[in-house]
């Protein structure tokens, strides 16, 4: 990884307190379309006509629209400091905490007019042949192992150049892999409120991030979360229990994707393929 230039450094800050700057301005305007809202509620529940109920509409139409461009652009900025600091040397303890503030802070998924959650929604399923973006996290199949890496560039044959987050595997930064080797970690978390068939079922096979590494590992669905902000309880195989379970840990939704086989598409067809066992 090619460590920032002072200059580098000074240019990113500039940026982020731009758009600090840019989003606190535009919160002050979030009151006075509210009191827009509150005046024509106020209006309609003085005067019933189907004129005040449009009005009403508009006027909340206008305020969720406009905070839903706000969360884009915390999203924005969100981005732009974790991207930052990836390309810093960073400690493996920063890691860590840097790994579980993403997790934490994975927007929430608020149905607007798209209605039903689709791809990259909670545990909303992904099909193989969807394109991932540059910049997805995925958890990537490598060496036998599942890890958490991010896409960082698109080859020919459907092909992925996808980067190891863990700072400890520079000498294997960069790697390219099928797309059957991939799964997308979810954009948004979905709320169990509104969206509970967005969630995985309790005792869902499924992968999930270990805590404190940044690899998946198979587990159950040992509790689903309840509200918006909580996490899944996972218990992992683990052979060193009595119960061949670990306890119940935390993880949060967008660290847990379904479980799954990593079969090449050649040998779903009976045929061998050469690629995948010199990879591994």
């Amino acid at each position: 990884m090619v460590k920032k230039t002072g200059t580098e450094k000074v240019r990113d800050e500039r940026k982020r307190q731009t758009a600090l700057s840019d989003l606190h301005r535009k919160l002050v305007h979030v009151r006075n379309r509210q009191d827009k809202v509150n005046e024509a509620l106020e209006s309609l529940q003085n005067q019933k006509s189907i004129l005040l109920h449009q009005n009403l509409q508009k006027s909340s139409d206008s305020l969720s629209d406009y905070i839903r461009k706000l969360l884009l652009d915390v999203e924005k900025i969100r981005k732009q400091e974790y991207e930052s600091k990836m390309k810093n040397e960073i400690k493996r303890q920063a890691l860590m905490q840097l790994i579980n503030l993403q997790g934490n802070t994975l927007p929430l998924w608020v149905n607007g007019n798209e209605g039903f959650p689709g791809p990259f929604v909670g545990a909303i399923h992904i099909s193989e042949h969807k394109r991932l973006e540059i910049g997805d996290a995925v958890a990537a199949f490598s060496n036998k192992n599942w890890i958490l890496g991010e896409i960082i560039g698109h080859l020919p044959g459907g092909k992925y150049e996808v980067r190891d987050v863990d700072e400890e595997q520079q000498k294997k930064a960069k790697a390219i892999f099928p797309r059957y080797r991939l799964i997308p970690l979810p954009r948004f978390r979905a709320d169990p409120q509104h969206d509970p068939h967005a969630l995985f079922p309790l005792d869902a096979i499924v992968l999930a991030l270990y805590p404190q590494t940044t690899c998946f590992y198979k587990g159950v669905v040992h509790k689903v979360p309840a509200t918006p902000t909580e996490d899944y309880q996972v218990v992992f195989e683990d052979v060193s229990y009595p119960t061949g379970y670990s306890p119940p840990m935390h993880i949060p939704q967008r660290y847990v994707v379904p479980f799954m086989k990593v079969v090449p598409p050649s040998k779903k067809r009976g045929t061998r393929d050469r690629e995948d066992e010199d990879s591994d």
